[in-house]
């Protein structure tokens, strides 16, 4: 779970005063009235795992969803614009465009859908590992604890389940862009 605050505001400001690196960094930038610095906790027990300054130019209310997989914080900004932070940097990893967004921290996956396409990215680079066409859209996406399978939900009700611990090479070295998966393990 991820909580932000503008960086400049009361509630920044007392985070920074928390955590020394991140008001180092903090110290170190020009910051402006939309930098956003994030605390992000672990939901079961409360705990503080990592803090990032976010330097967007957007305050952090103007994300849909903001979460962290890993060592990476993952903002969402009208309804499919991604970006990929590095929670132990602070640098962004990945400018990404997709919908129903799910990442792996096992595999360093991230997915994203686009009208009837299912992309998968390299969390570290945004470099594009596979891609998948569906008959209808994607609407929901969400790997398995392993991050060894993705579950793709479509419009029409109809599951899949698709086995991504083997990709490992960018779609441009691969022959298998824009394939179809396998048949649906469910439909209703």
């Amino acid at each position: 779970m991820a909580i932000g605050w503008r960086a400049m505001t009361s509630g920044g400001q007392a985070l920074a005063k928390r955590y020394p690196a991140l008001q180092r960094q903090m110290d170190a930038t020009k910051l402006t009235i939309n930098d956003a610095v994030f605390e992000v906790l672990e939901a079961v027990s409360g705990k503080s795992i990592a803090t990032a300054l976010v330097r967007v130019g957007w305050g952090p209310e103007s994300f849909d969803s903001v979460f962290s997989v890993g060592d990476f914080l993952i903002c969402v900004r009208d309804g499919a614009r991604v970006t990929v932070y590095s929670l132990s940097t602070g640098e962004v990893q990945a400018r990404l465009f997709g919908h129903y967004i799910s990442a792996s921290a096992a595999t360093g996956l991230l997915a994203a859908a686009d009208g009837n396409h299912l992309s998968l990215y390299n969390l570290k680079d945004g470099s594009k590992i596979d891609e998948y066409l569906f008959p209808d859209a994607p609407v929901y996406t969400r790997f398995s604890t392993a991050g060894n399978r993705l579950l793709v939900l479509t419009a029409q009700q109809v599951a899949y389940i698709i086995a991504v611990d083997a990709l490992s090479s960018p779609a441009g070295d691969c022959d298998h862009s824009s394939r179809s998966p396998e048949l649906p393990i469910a439909t209703q």
